[in-house]
């Protein structure tokens, strides 16, 4: 019973280094497009930089988490899901156009 309570727990995190993987990519993206200017100091202060950072180490811990209780060769082909999210972010979020070359190359 132990070890399902393990299983789940790495799936959860798996999900949980997923998604804060796709959300920083979001967040640079909105960086990105809030920043006119490429000073050291527009980034400081640009807080979507800092949502993103935030977001790489909410990742990195999940991603710890995961790697202690899952083995790296059911783990990292996971991670290729955030491709898929990501597509999904951008047609939602940015109006990107979404093709059947997108679809296929995921």
């Amino acid at each position: 019973m132990k070890e399902r309570g393990f299983l789940y727990m790495a799936l959860f995190a798996l999900l949980m280094s997923i998604l804060c993987r796709s959300l920083a990519f979001v967040f640079a993206k909105y960086a990105a497009l809030a920043t006119a200017d490429t000073s050291v100091f527009a980034i400081l202060i640009n807080p979507w930089y800092w949502a993103e950072l935030i977001a790489l180490g909410g990742q990195t811990v999940f991603w710890i988490l995961v790697l202690r209780h899952m083995p790296l060769s059911t783990a990292y082909p996971a991670l290729s899901l955030v491709y898929g999210i990501n597509l999904g972010w951008s047609w939602l979020l940015f109006g990107e156009t979404v093709s059947a070359l997108h679809v296929t190359g995921i």
